[in-house]
């Protein structure tokens, strides 16, 4: 089959933008049918281009594009939705975590459709919430590690199957773990969680129900995400780190109270 000029249309999410040659764009795009791929976006930089506006990080598009050899290419693209336009600067960067966990995934086509409808609704339901938003980025760390196989047992302790008050996460037994349990277990290999830490656990699943009822503390805050990477990197090897995050790390250490 014959490469050098294929035309075709994609759907895809804007993971990253990374400026190329003098007035060009280098995009990662999560798309239903190829997963993540690279896309180049001649000209798009220049103050008349039509996509000015268009290519920003986390936006939905419908893109017009030409394959020439291995690269794709833009024609055209058409905005279907902007998450950022009525976001909080907290917002923003829950969205930006979210892009940046899954360019760290590197999503493959044999799971996109899936990844890229998770990461979809993600981003209309983050950008709508007015608290708590990164209860909902948990709830997304949750569904990315079940799409790629892997386990986390939230409801139920992971040695006696009891549904006891939990205080600690057992990550090789992918789950949460209860006092009893705990004191026969050897400690080194659990991770000490607060009774406030276990009830977010254990709300997670339908926690968009409460989010303007519940308080949470930045030390849950921090430790159920770490919580949720370690489980994710032992599944899939890969190390997480999250830039965007120290914002919000930075801007609870500045707000809180002595």
């Amino acid at each position: 089959m014959d490469n050098r000029q294929r035309d075709f249309q994609l759907e895809g999410i804007i993971l990253d933008r990374i400026p190329y040659k003098e007035s060009s764009f280098i995009l990662k795009v999560l798309t239903p049918r190829k997963g993540v791929i690279s896309i180049i976006a001649q000209g798009a930089r220049k103050e008349n281009s039509k996509l000015q506006g268009v290519l920003d990080l986390m936006n939905l598009c419908n893109f017009d594009l030409y394959r020439s050899g291995e690269l794709f290419n833009v024609r055209g693209a058409e905005l279907l939705k902007s998450y950022h336009l009525t976001c909080s600067w907290e917002q923003t960067i829950l969205l930006h975590a979210g892009a940046e966990l899954y360019l760290k995934l590197a999503m493959g086509e044999q799971e996109s459709e899936a990844t890229f409808h998770i990461l979809k609704k993600y981003s209309e339901y983050v950008s709508g919430v007015s608290k708590n938003g990164i209860a909902v980025f948990w709830r997304l760390l949750y569904r990315t590690l079940l799409n790629e196989g892997g386990a986390f047992n939230l409801q139920t302790c992971v040695v006696c199957g009891c549904a006891k008050e939990f205080v600690a996460c057992y990550p090789r037994k992918h789950g949460l773990i209860c006092g009893l349990c705990a004191k026969r277990s050897e400690k080194e290999l659990l991770i000490p969680i607060s009774r406030e830490m276990g009830n977010l656990f254990r709300l997670l699943p339908t926690i968009g129900n409460v989010l303007e009822e519940i308080t949470i503390s930045m030390e849950a805050r921090k430790r159920i995400t770490e919580i949720f990477f370690l489980q994710i990197e032992e599944h899939s090897g890969r190390k997480i780190i999250l830039k965007s995050l120290s914002q919000l790390d930075d801007s609870d250490s500045l707000n809180e109270v002595p």
